[in-house]
């Protein structure tokens, strides 16, 4: 199935598993996480993250498993919007890029605001609670 970008920019969160075996990711830019670039419209997304991950990496023959089915719009600033997708590079030639980062260290760097609501969403669909039936509760109520 081919997934296009419906934004001119692309933010997406590329996860490498570290020697420690934690999940950390690459990324340019402290108040949006992630890498960033321009989308060429007719180029499937996939390709276009490919491309870009051996590009700013520097790696290559890359397996990287893109999560087709997480799409976020991302509201930076007055009228821009990017789509956040992310995805893990499972396999590929050379070194791990140097300057990684856990993904709650990256949230914690963002403003505190609402900007960082799709990036939540995004760690919630990459540990599977996402699609869990999950409510809050008062903690009157239970008592």
């Amino acid at each position: 199935m081919q997934v296009y970008c419906p934004t001119e920019k692309v933010i997406v969160l590329v996860g490498f598993l570290n020697s420690d075996g934690v999940l950390v990711f690459a990324s340019q830019n402290v108040s949006f996480p992630g890498l960033h670039f321009e989308n060429k419209a007719l180029v499937p997304i996939y390709d276009q993250i490919l491309a870009y991950i051996e590009q700013y990496c520097v790696l290559s023959d890359l397996k990287f498993d893109l999560d087709a089915s997480f799409a976020e719009t991302v509201k930076m600033g007055n009228s821009d919007e990017a789509t956040l997708y992310f995805g893990l590079v499972n396999k590929f030639e050379g070194l791990l890029p140097r300057y990684l980062h856990t993904l709650p260290s990256l949230i914690r760097g963002m403003n505190k605001d609402r900007s960082r609501l799709p990036y939540l969403k995004a760690w919630q669909s990459m540990t599977g609670s996402r699609e869990q039936n999950i409510r809050a509760v008062e903690t009157n109520s239970i008592l």
